[in-house]
């Protein structure tokens, strides 16, 4: 079934047994020094996870929206948003694009 099987590089993170990883799914990705985001299924919501594995929130490509779960500082959540905007950008085409968080 599966052809090319990617192995992430956390060798924490484990897979269900029979579960396929292929080079279209996005392993995990830092995000900064404490969060990291991970994609378990193809066109599924994006996770933003903790370094203890803790998930803080979920990003939907669709829309460019972000569900927090947890509370998160005011300025790791502006990193979060940046990083997630600009490596995931929104699939909606609307004139009302959501720009980039600016800190103040």
């Amino acid at each position: 079934m599966c052809q090319e099987v990617f192995r992430p590089c956390f060798p924490s993170y484990h897979f269900l047994p029979n579960s396929c990883y292929t080079m279209q799914m996005q392993g995990p990705q830092t995000i900064n020094e404490l969060y990291y985001c991970l994609r378990n299924k193809p066109g599924g919501p994006i996770s933003v996870l903790t370094t203890n594995s803790y998930v803080v929130g979920e990003y939907d490509v669709r829309t460019g929206d972000i569900r927090w779960g947890r509370v998160v500082l005011a300025s790791q959540k502006v990193q979060i948003q940046n990083y997630l905007h600009r490596h995931f950008p929104p699939a909606t085409s609307t004139s009302t694009q959501k720009t980039q968080i600016v800190a103040a």
